[in-house]
């Protein structure tokens, strides 16, 4: 419901909400299942030779797996409809309904579906199904990140016999360890006296669902700024559940600090520094002017050289001295490229896994202000270490009239 104007009215009428979406359940032969979301067009298809045995007794197949008679299966509404945040910290509602086969008990899937409110309408964004298995609950990646329920952001925290407590900025509720069981991930800081919309000493937190036992990472650095954020998710190949952290710096350049962790035993284990995520390919990068009111970016490890076209800008770098007016340069003078100003996971075939963070950072000419493009990097988690596996790069646009 809103209340614009100070009038309550319903945002969506409520049989429409509770029913959920619609799904198609069509058992085929070679013992599977094909489930289908009409409004936009996702389907999975599923093997169901585990249940080989109840589905013969049933007279559903034969031996051989040949479809004796159809099964339309069955579609609950929504047994969870929930805010959430998103990698960009925006705000979404998760929902997730059950898909059943030959009977309500023969789970087959969960539809999980993401929807925003965009101009007073709740609209789709993005629909999954989610496999059906053991502690599906628990590992069922559209629940992980909501709040954890027994620490409140803005509550203090403190593990026992330590003083003072600490600001909780941020919390996930997250089986991180695989045991079946949430554990409650969170993010603690201080507020600095001298500035109050920064916090400083910012740290991860794990607390372990099953046994109570909680864990505190200290960063050495890159532990101080503004609008703190967590998400948790599972990335890359083998679904490796993580937990990412950004922090912005308050700088001129929108850059943050991020951080990524996994949870073993109980305890946070850092994928990578912090100062070197953080920089993404920064380091590595040149960025340098030719002759010819040209400029030029080379990232090695990624075999990335691109040549920028800057001459809409030559008046500027005239006045600089920077060049004559035929295009000569005189003076050598080197760009740069800036920290991450955004790191944002992506799930690019629907599955539930995250496959990649997606980085972006500003590549800058003879002053900050002076931006070429942008180098969008793509990294992948393989074997517990997170790689760079490649950068594209986005040209700014020449300025209108130029």
């Amino acid at each position: 419901m809103s209340f614009a104007e100070g009038v309550a009215r319903e945002v969506v009428p409520r049989e429409e909400l509770n029913a959920g979406l619609q799904a198609k359940i069509e058992y085929l032969d070679g013992f599977k299942a094909r489930l289908t979301e009409p409004r936009t067009g996702r389907s999975v298809t599923l093997d169901l030779r585990d249940r080989k045995t109840d589905y013969l007794r049933l007279g559903i197949f034969d031996q051989n797996g040949k479809l004796l008679k159809p099964v339309s299966g069955f579609v609950d509404g929504y047994s969870v409809f929930v805010p959430a945040r998103q990698p960009d910290g925006h705000q979404v509602f998760e929902g997730r309904q059950t898909l059943s086969g030959a009977y309500r008990s023969d789970g087959l899937a969960v539809l999980s579906s993401t929807w925003a409110l965009q101009d007073g309408k709740l609209e789709l964004r993005d629909v999954r199904f989610l496999t059906v298995g053991p502690k599906a609950a628990a590992a069922d990646p559209s629940l992980d990140n909501q709040p954890a329920p027994k620490y409140p952001v803005g509550s203090e925290f403190s593990e026992p016999g330590t003083w003072p407590p600490e600001t909780i900025l941020d919390s996930r509720y997250a089986d991180m360890d695989g045991d079946g069981v949430r554990d409650s991930v969170l993010l603690l800081g201080t507020r600095r006296p001298d500035n109050g919309a920064m916090w400083w000493n910012i740290s991860p937190a794990v607390v372990d669902g099953a046994t109570g036992a909680s864990h505190i990472f200290r960063l050495d650095g890159e532990d101080q700024g503004y609008s703190p954020l967590l998400w948790v998710g599972p990335l890359g190949e083998a679904g490796q559940k993580v937990i990412l952290a950004s922090i912005e710096t308050g700088g001129s350049g929108g850059t943050s600090y991020y951080s990524l962790w996994t949870v073993k035993d109980g305890l946070l284990h850092p994928v990578i520094d912090t100062a070197v995520l953080s920089d993404g390919v920064g380091k590595e990068a040149s960025v340098r002017f030719l002759p010819g009111f040209l400029a030029e970016l080379r990232i090695p490890s990624v075999h990335v050289q691109w040549t920028f076209d800057v001459s809409d800008r030559k008046d500027e770098y005239i006045a600089l001295g920077l060049y004559n007016d035929q295009g000569r340069l005189l003076k050598n003078q080197e760009g740069w490229v800036d920290p991450l100003s955004s790191l944002t996971p992506v799930d690019e075939n629907g599955d539930g896994v995250y496959d990649a963070l997606i980085g972006k950072q500003a590549i800058a000419g003879a002053a900050h202000v002076d931006r070429l493009g942008t180098a969008v990097s793509r990294w992948v988690l393989s074997g517990g270490q997170l790689t760079l596996q490649s950068v594209r790069v986005e040209p700014t646009p020449p300025a209108p009239g130029a």
